[in-house]
């Protein structure tokens, strides 16, 4: 469940979304070693540093007071960013903060992100040199945060030259059915519900918006197949139509897939 604007997102809008980044206290079940530091109290002081809040996902719970609890994805990006000011087709820089409060894997999660007006796309980063970073829930948790955040973005000039350069590749047929049926497999693996999985890659690559048909770079194919992966649709071997991706682990686990995939593609024909 995503709730985004392209404006900004007020704290009042994103606590009344997703609960658990406004509540008061950490589930009863975390260790002791557990320094609880709301995810609210991290916005504020990113703001404090410029940055505006563009999106919030966050994990469903059938428990009674899960909500919570629950495992939560933030974007945010700088103040000058915001808006549709931007060509349309451009991609914006932002920061991504994975976060939980309950019996999780106790760490915040920091990553480089880009936003694609176009078409809404949020892509997560993942280069051999840029990953992830993670502040465990004790010490100053906010500071540690923040200096995450600002170390990911000083690499926005290395990513947004990355995109620039996969616009410039041109991408055969059969590279753009491999990069689909691979993103085909990194969501559904070989089997679902005991069926072997009829795999249809060629509908992922069916352009959604106008801006991009009849192009097969890189940059686009990437795009293109990350929509249709994670938001659903596209129209399986079966006759029915893919559900979205809602789920915050399989947002998490897939998005830097798909861009590990480009960027070996990237390495394949430019040789660096």
């Amino acid at each position: 469940m995503t709730l985004t604007s392209n404006y900004g997102l007020s704290n009042e809008q994103i606590v009344r979304y997703a609960p658990s980044v406004g509540a008061a206290h950490a589930h009863s079940s975390v260790s002791d070693r557990y320094m609880d530091i709301p995810t609210l109290d991290v916005i504020n002081a990113m703001r404090d540093e410029g940055y505006a809040f563009t999106s919030v996902m966050h994990q469903l719970s059938r428990l009674p007071d899960g909500m919570l609890y629950t495992k939560h994805i933030l974007r945010a990006r700088k103040q000058e960013y915001l808006g549709d000011r931007r060509q349309v087709g451009d991609e914006v820089p932002e920061i991504e903060i994975v976060n939980s409060r309950g019996a999780y894997k106790a760490a915040y999660r920091i990553m480089a992100a880009l936003y694609r007006l176009a078409c809404s796309n949020g892509m997560t980063v993942r280069t051999e040199r840029l990953g992830e970073l993670k502040v465990l829930h004790r010490g100053n948790q906010v500071q540690e945060v923040i200096e995450a955040s600002r170390q990911m973005a000083g690499h926005t000039d290395e990513v947004m030259a990355l995109v620039e350069e996969m616009k410039t590749i041109e991408l055969e047929p059969a590279e753009r059915l491999l990069f689909a049926d691979y993103a085909e497999r990194a969501r559904y693996g070989e089997v679902v519900d005991g069926s072997t999985v009829r795999r249809n890659p060629a509908a992922l690559l069916i352009p959604q918006h106008i801006e991009d048909r009849g192009k097969h770079d890189l940059n686009t194919t990437l795009n293109v197949v990350q929509e249709g992966t994670m938001m659903g649709g596209v129209k399986e071997r079966n006759g029915k139509r893919a559900r979205a991706i809602t789920s915050v682990d399989e947002t998490t686990r897939i998005n830097p897939l798909l861009w590990q995939v480009a960027e070996e593609l990237r390495k394949i024909h430019t040789g660096h």
